[in-house]
């Protein structure tokens, strides 16, 4: 979890010294896809030029009940948009990282009922969306993006949290970022 914290304040420091700040847009996001399933989230997006916007994107989850459930998934996406006609209005290609830690255990819906996982996974992706403008600082903006992703996880058994019984790497070809976000704009 250190090295992801890390590498998310270097992307951070990166995105707000990127340029000339004073005089850009700024945009903060919420992906309300994610609310809808219970995942605290949020974005920031910044426009060093007309065309082109560098965007962060953090998710947090952190379930758990008495009978050990637990869903604890930390997600980071830093992505560059470029924009068809202008910055947040109408569409974009996105080319985006995304970095993830997660802890699973109990969860019979994904094969997990006597078992945890703990481990993370990363890769790159491309995504399309469009924004549209609701009011002079609202938006309402969809995306969608495809990727390939390295997973990387330990497997035990989850009674008394055991020895690791396995160890599994796998690379994806997958969906990584599907939202409808509600953004404000700042100016």
């Amino acid at each position: 979890m250190k090295r992801t914290q890390k590498l998310l304040l270097i992307i951070a420091a990166t995105l707000l010294t990127s340029s000339h700040t004073h005089a850009q847009k700024i945009a903060i996001k919420a992906n309300l896809a994610h609310i809808a399933i219970g995942t605290a989230n949020i974005g920031l997006e910044l426009a060093p030029s007309s065309k082109i916007t560098l965007a962060l994107d953090g998710t947090y989850n952190s379930w758990s009940t008495t009978n050990d459930y637990r869903k604890r998934i930390m997600l980071v996406q830093p992505e560059i948009r470029l924009w068809n006609f202008k910055k947040y209005v109408g569409s974009f290609v996105g080319f985006h990282l995304h970095l993830a830690e997660f802890n699973l255990s109990k969860i019979s819906e994904v094969g997990l009922k006597n078992h945890r996982i703990e481990g993370n996974a990363y890769g790159v992706g491309i995504s399309w969306g469009y924004n549209l403008v609701l009011t002079t600082h609202l938006n309402i903006e969809t995306n969608l993006g495809i990727g390939y992703s390295t997973v990387k996880y330990e497997k035990f058994k989850c009674e008394k949290c055991s020895d690791r019984i396995e160890e599994t790497t796998l690379d994806l070809i997958s969906p990584t970022r599907v939202g409808v976000s509600l953004v404000y704009l700042l100016k």
